[in-house]
């Protein structure tokens, strides 16, 4: 299951950022986001670049359906890359 299917599975008024495990879930994806940016500019294989920069696109989309969402702008936008 992907943040996009728990933020759509959330009923339309709770408030998003009291829920323990999204909260939990989008901690991790902005941390690993972090991760990533730091540790990109080290990869020489363009492969495995490729690779992250899919990644880094998949986690980008993930915090910004939730945060669409936990500001009442509607429901996440799905994106069917790697990881959906």
């Amino acid at each position: 299951m992907t943040l996009f299917e728990i933020c759509s599975a959330v009923d339309a008024g709770e408030d998003l950022s009291s829920n323990e495990l999204l909260s939990e879930l989008k901690g991790a994806l902005e941390e690993a986001q972090k991760d990533f940016q730091e540790n990109m500019p080290a990869v020489t294989d363009e492969a495995q670049l490729m690779d992250c920069l899919a990644v880094h696109e998949e986690i980008e989309a993930a915090i910004g359906g939730y945060n669409r969402r936990a500001s009442g702008r509607g429901a996440p936008v799905p994106h069917h890359g790697c990881g959906s």
